[in-house]
């Protein structure tokens, strides 16, 4: 029987712990760069809307225009925006609008109320609700 060549199997040995080496340092520098990531990924979603979100349609339908950010500017006293949605039938365009909309001013809060469980309004808030209902 032929014997097994010692040198073949010292340069098969070597050659496996370098492949294994080479691996174990991409394996590491991919946990690096995929906690980078994560940790840049946490650090924007913490980002305001305004920063993280553009307008891109052509009307700028989903932005606050000039005016609007005057009149919110100018507000003296407190506006509080009643929300009045059902849990779960939320409207994505609706809640990133008063997002912005709570982003302009300290003055004003948003105020999410579930219908079933919130009483009807007083008859002085009542008054003052604008005619359009989303």
């Amino acid at each position: 029987m032929k014997k097994p060549d010692k040198r073949k199997s010292f340069w098969q040995m070597e050659k496996n712990r370098v492949a294994f080496r080479g691996g174990s340092y991409a394996l590491i520098l991919s946990a690096v760069v995929l906690a980078i990531l994560i940790i840049i990924n946490i650090l924007v979603s913490a980002l305001p809307a305004t920063l993280t979100k553009y307008d891109i349609s052509s009307s700028k339908l989903y932005s606050i225009t000039s005016n609007t950010k005057a009149v919110v500017n100018a507000l003296e006293d407190d506006v509080t925006i009643y929300w009045i949605v059902q849990s779960g039938m939320e409207d994505e365009v609706i809640e990133n609008l008063l997002e912005k909309y709570d982003s302009l001013s300290d003055k004003i809060q948003i105020v999410k109320k579930t219908p079933t469980f919130f009483p009807p309004l007083p008859s002085n808030i009542r008054m003052k609700l604008s005619p359009i209902i989303v």
